[in-house]
């Protein structure tokens, strides 16, 4: 209950400072610039570095690629009983498909399980993002007007931060950090939960279209209560969900959409109302969701 505590707490400094003009415009979004190339880089570099690498990490590596697989399978399922738009199923494909496992997924996954809980939250976190690259960009070439050219798609990944820094991470492995590194890769990496709700806080609008209630209200219960439900579901007898790595992979199958994949599905002509509502509104139904998910996982195990 303090994390969750914690979590809404961050949120309504964010939004209390919005309220009272006293932070500049672009405010947020300097914010995620800096989690994005600075905390989650330094964050990537520290626990990948000390991570030791074993099969309990193999669950976490494939979850996301499940996800997105059952967002496109329940997608284009439902499109044969609810008639929707091409780029509707499109934009629900993507959003659906890839969480946001790193802004959200991270501070989420700190507050849970601590600093045990980053190895694995940061292996669902390049493999989730390693599949909107390729899946997620290739969607929007089906359903959009995104090219999906290999160049381009390579391009991304190899430009991301936090991948660079895993890539270093594990390049560097035969080496000892010392301490002073370390611990000031973790001082940067821990400011990643804090800056980053407060950043989410601050950007929040309360704004969603009547044209959109249907196609909103049916992307969250997918993406937020569906989806978990179906990888504990399908995993529960297979994976030893009891360790910390597979309870983490679930956790963070539940996490509300990517902000960059609603950036995408917006720019892409993939009904761009829809895509910002869910990314913005679907965030704080999240933190309420992912408690849930978190009891059930505590319940089970």
């Amino acid at each position: 209950m303090n994390g969750i505590i914690a979590i809404f707490s961050f949120f309504l400094i964010g939004a209390v400072l919005k309220k009272s003009g006293r932070i500049p415009e672009g405010f947020s979004q300097s914010l995620i610039s800096f989690i994005v190339n600075v905390s989650l880089p330094a964050l990537t570099l520290k626990v990948i570095h000390d991570l030791s690498l074993d099969s309990s990490l193999l669950f976490p590596m494939v979850v996301p690629l499940v996800v997105f697989a059952m967002s496109v399978i329940l997608m284009l399922t439902l499109t044969r009983i609810i008639p929707m738009a091409r780029e509707t199923v499109g934009c629900l494909i993507l959003l659906c498909g890839i969480g946001n496992t790193s802004i959200i997924g991270i501070p989420v996954i700190d507050v849970f399980f601590g600093f045990d809980g980053y190895g694995a939250a940061l292996v669902v976190d390049q493999s989730n993002f390693l599949v909107m690259c390729i899946a997620g960009i290739i969607t929007a070439g089906i359903f959009g007007s995104a090219s999906s050219d290999p160049k381009s798609i390579l391009k991304r990944i190899a430009t991301y931060p936090s991948i660079q820094a895993m890539l270093l991470a594990v390049m560097l492995k035969p080496f000892e950090f010392p301490a002073w590194l370390g611990d000031l890769l973790l001082v940067l990496g821990k400011t990643l939960t804090p800056l980053a709700i407060i950043a989410l806080g601050a950007s929040f609008k309360m704004e969603l279209k009547k044209e959109v209630l249907g196609p909103f209200f049916l992307g969250v219960a997918i993406k937020l209560i569906v989806i978990p439900m179906f990888i504990i579901g399908m995993f529960y007898n297979w994976v030893p969900i009891g360790n910390i790595a597979s309870k983490v992979a679930i956790i963070q199958s539940g996490m509300p959409p990517m902000i960059l994949a609603g950036l995408i599905a917006a720019d892409n002509k993939m009904n761009p109302p829809l895509a910002l509502s869910l990314v913005a509104l679907s965030i704080p139904l999240s933190f309420l969701t992912l408690f849930f998910w978190n009891r059930i996982l505590g319940l089970l195990l």
